[in-house]
C-alpha cells in the first residue's frame, strides 16, 4: 500500500506544471491540468531565467483565536505571493484615497459651486430681461416667455445639483469606507 502511493507521488505532476494541448480544431491552449482526453499535447517544462525553480516562501502570520487572543502554534500560512498581493492591494487602496482627497473630491466640490453659479447667472439674466419687457400685449407675451424659461432652467439646475450631490456622496462613502479599511 506504501508503495502504491509513493508511486503516484512520484508520477503526479508538480503543482508548477504547464500543459500545451491541442484541441479537434488545430488551436492551442496552455493550464495547468493535463489535456482533456480528445486532445493532443503535453506538459512543458518550465524554467525560470536562472534555470531553476524557487519555491515560494511561506510567512506565518498569527490569527486571533476566539477568545481574541493571538494563537502563535493555529498560525496561518500565508505565501509570499499572497503577502506582495495584499501589500500591492493596500497600496492601491493608500493611492486612490490619495486621488480621492487631492482631487476627486475637490474637483467634485468646484463642479457643483460652478454648475450653482452658472444657474444663478442664468437666473439673473433672465430676471433683467423679464424687467425690461414693455408693459404691452407684446411686452406680456414675452414675459410669460421668459417665465417659463426661467421655470426650465430652474428645473434643469435643481436636476444638475442633485446628481452632482449624489456623485459627491459617493466619493465621500468610498473616501470614509477607505479610511477605515486602512485604519485596521
Amino acid at each position: 500500500m506504501l508503495a502504491a502511493v509513493i508511486a503516484a507521488c512520484a508520477c503526479s505532476s508538480p503543482a508548477w506544471a504547464v500543459f500545451k494541448c491541442q484541441d479537434a480544431n488545430g488551436r492551442f491552449s496552455f493550464q495547468e491540468t493535463p489535456c482533456a482526453s480528445g486532445s493532443k499535447g503535453g506538459e512543458i517544462d518550465v524554467k525560470p531565467a536562472a534555470g531553476h525553480a524557487v519555491k515560494p516562501a511561506v510567512v506565518t502570520v498569527p490569527s486571533p483565536s476566539s477568545d481574541g487572543t493571538a494563537a502563535a502554534p493555529a498560525a496561518k500560512q500565508m505565501s509570499e505571493a499572497d503577502r506582495l498581493n495584499a501589500q500591492a492591494a493596500t497600496i492601491r487602496k493608500r493611492n486612490r484615497l490619495a486621488d480621492l482627497k487631492n482631487r476627486y473630491l475637490p474637483d467634485a466640490y468646484a463642479k457643483i459651486d460652478y454648475a450653482k453659479n452658472h444657474c444663478d447667472q442664468h437666473m439673473a439674466y433672465l430676471s433683467r430681461r423679464k424687467g425690461s419687457a414693455n408693459n404691452n400685449l407684446a411686452g406680456a407675451t414675452l414675459e410669460n416667455s421668459i417665465s417659463g424659461e426661467m421655470q426650465a432652467v430652474a428645473t434643469q439646475c435643481d436636476s444638475e445639483q442633485r446628481r452632482l450631490n449624489t456623485e459627491l456622496d459617493r466619493l465621500l462613502a468610498e473616501r470614509r469606507d477607505l479610511e477605515n479599511t486602512l485604519a485596521k
